[in-house]
């Protein structure tokens, strides 16, 4: 048999083969399924501790009760898109910009260095 032959000459897969491959890929979306919701969990608490009602989103209420010196006007201005709320993205660059006061977890650490 010529060598093009053979890379083209495949062997069918018998039904306990196509059985475990599927299993096998089932195993695998839900892994990667799990693994993506727990990471966005894990990331979202990481990133808005303040969060309190866990809606992914921080509201003026939930801003002012974690940073009291944080008042509507400064809530405001963080608030890029006019939604009346912070998503993760906004929370983070009112941080950089100085407009509130970082997490007190990330204040702790930065005293510690």
């Amino acid at each position: 048999m010529p060598l093009a032959n053979r890379a083209t000459c495949t062997h069918p897969m018998t039904g306990v083969q196509q059985r475990r491959q599927t299993h096998m890929k089932l195993a695998t979306i839900t892994m990667a399924t799990v693994l993506t919701t727990a990471s966005i969990a894990f990331a979202q608490e990481e990133v808005m501790p303040i969060d309190t009602d866990e809606d992914g989103m921080i509201s003026a209420e939930e801003l002012m009760a974690a940073f009291p010196d944080v008042n509507e006007d400064m809530f405001t201005a963080a608030d890029m898109n006019g939604d009346g709320l912070l998503d993760p993205e906004e929370y983070a660059s009112a941080q950089e910009d100085g407009l509130i006061p970082a997490d007190e977890a990330e204040e702790a650490e930065e005293s510690d260095t």
